[in-house]
């Protein structure tokens, strides 16, 4: 008797030492291993994954694409217990299709509802998803939290109130690399984003890094609407661009709605409408450096609005804006419609501007001494303004005083045929 039960009491402790494999049949394959990932082959085979919150920690890779049917998916990593996935997913370049998402959990929702700490996902696309839910709400990921997603695309419609992006609702000291989007993102309360939502803003250090990602999807929101980040609180940004169409109420920007980070060799084309105050070009309201960007589109706001920037509190440095400001009220610039205890260093801008009070020149307010080597096309009389220049000296730069200590070898080109930029200065370490 006694040494039966030491049998099964070896036997017992063998099985807990082992690795948790699936049940038998319930992947296409694998152990969940580094070595040895379960296999994702089949519509069954996902559904048998969103229902297994035990084996979300393991490894998993897609065999091949699958076209969902415009199923309805439950997100993995959104379960009655909150457990985030925390694994290892790689697409393997594969495409999931034909997906409706609905839910009506208040935090959490995307194909990945909840990644937590370590979490990976790569080389996957998304393509005619139908995602909605409440707040952090985004076709991949709902809510990313220190893990990391790499070499995604999304297409298709997102929705949700708040922290709404194409690709990720929300992100928190995640890493996120060579992402796209497209198709439509809409917000009904605050922050929407073409590719992310809200990125950081629980603490100082909650921020990120974000880098060669780009979005093509249309946004439209409420409160913090850009059509690459709706809020920036904390991290960095480089490499990335916008290119969709934009709309809002307030703080709304064609790259990002408000930015409290550093953004780096980015831009923003698309045109950008809104209702309110804080509309730019680039970034509705910046308390940052922009280091290296640059803005096209047309911009439109109530107040606040400028090419680039439409309420700007720290450094804009080495940028330009080509497209037009226009304000019904007050306060338009071709650059930046109010420099407020901020700067402005080696920048252009070229478009139109049109407003009430206070709407005129590079900063339709902002101190002089605030503003240095910086310059915008006046098409006529621009009076004693030290900051106009013609379009000859902006293109052919033949003046003394034009482009005065700007970096011409490592960071702006001269387009002298009028091949790239219509003439103008463009920045050569950006990638378009």
């Amino acid at each position: 008797m006694i040494k039966h039960c030491l049998f099964f009491l070896s036997l017992a402790v063998f099985c807990l030492s082992q690795p948790l494999h699936a049940e038998e049949g319930q992947y296409s394959g694998g152990e969940g291993t580094e070595d040895n990932p379960y296999s994702i082959a089949t519509a069954q085979d996902w559904a048998a994954l969103s229902k297994a919150p035990h084996h979300w920690s393991l490894h998993f890779t897609l065999a091949n694409d699958i076209d969902f049917k415009n199923a309805n998916l439950k997100p993995i990593g959104a379960d009655p217990q909150k457990s985030p996935f925390t694994g290892f997913f790689d697409g393997k370049g594969h495409t999931l299709q034909n997906v409706k998402i609905n839910s009506n959990d208040k935090s959490g929702t995307g194909l990945f509802g909840e990644v937590g700490e370590g979490g990976t996902i790569k080389n996957l696309s998304l393509e005619d998803f139908s995602v909605k839910g409440q707040d952090n709400v985004g076709a991949l990921v709902g809510n990313l939290q220190k893990g990391t997603v790499e070499n995604c695309s999304s297409n298709g419609e997102v929705s949700g109130r708040m922290n709404v992006g194409g690709l990720i609702g929300r992100q928190e000291l995640a890493t996120i690399t060579e992402c796209s989007s497209s198709g439509k993102v809409t917000g009904i309360s605050a922050v929407t984003g073409g590719l992310i939502g809200l990125s950081g803003g629980s603490s100082w250090t909650s921020g990120g890094t974000i880098s060669h990602c780009q979005s093509a999807a249309d946004v439209e929101g409420t409160r913090f609407v850009g059509g690459f980040i709706g809020s920036l609180q904390d991290g960095s940004v480089s490499q990335c661009s916008a290119t969709g169409k934009i709309k809002g109420d307030n703080h709304v920007g064609g790259f990002a709605g408000a930015s409290k980070a550093n953004i780096t060799a980015s831009f923003a084309t698309g045109q950008v409408n809104s209702d309110g105050a804080s509309t730019g070009g680039f970034v509705g309201a910046s308390g940052a450096t922009i280091n290296q960007c640059f803005a096209t589109g047309k911009v439109s706001g109530e107040r606040s609005t400028g090419g680039l920037v439409g309420t700007a509190s720290g450094k804009i440095v080495n940028c330009y804006a080509t497209g037009d400001a226009e304000s019904s009220q007050d306060y338009t610039g071709a650059l930046v419609g109010q420099l407020v205890k901020g700067s402005v260093e080696n920048c252009y801008a070229i478009g139109n501007v049109k407003g009430n009070l206070h709407s005129q020149g590079l900063a339709g307010k902002g101190e002089e001494k605030d503003i240095r080597f910086s310059y915008w096309l006046a098409e006529g009389d621009a009076g004693a303004d030290k900051n106009a220049r013609t379009e000859e000296e902006l293109t052919r730069a033949q003046s003394e005083n034009t482009f005065e200590k700007w970096d011409f070898n490592q960071i702006w080109t001269r387009d002298k045929d009028k091949k790239v930029n219509q003439g103008y200065p463009w920045l050569k370490n950006i990638q378009q």
